[in-house]
């Protein structure tokens, strides 16, 4: 059985995925979660990947896109993004702050941090 792992959040490492696209991550053997702070006008483009994704926005307001429907997200909502679905986010004039799960673990964000796997 593994250990588990008790951290803060501002303990993790944190990195720029695009401008004023922050995020973090804590990863367990199975399961991933991402932090995300979004600073305003800051976009993530239109990606996919071969990853089940599930979200929640803790805070602010997000524009976000999943295929073809797009939704204007306020803090509570949640969201699911299937295997390979094509999605994105930008936000307007606040921040935002959105956990994702990620499953299977993202291999593409683990190699750019160190210190985050349990």
């Amino acid at each position: 059985m593994a250990e588990g792992i008790f951290r803060h959040i501002d303990t993790l490492d944190e990195v720029e995925i695009a401008p004023g696209v922050h995020f973090r991550i804590l990863v367990g053997s199975q399961l991933m979660f991402s932090v995300v702070r979004f600073a305003p006008h800051a976009t993530v483009a239109t990606h996919h990947h071969p990853h089940e994704q599930l979200g929640f926005l803790v805070d602010g307001e997000l524009e976000m896109w999943i295929g073809d429907e797009h939704r204007h997200l306020r803090r509570g909502d949640v969201y699911a993004i299937p295997p390979d679905v094509p999605h994105g986010a930008r936000t307007h004039d606040s921040v935002a702050l959105v956990l994702d799960a990620f499953h299977p673990l993202r291999e593409d964000y683990i190699k750019r941090f160190s210190s985050n796997r349990t």
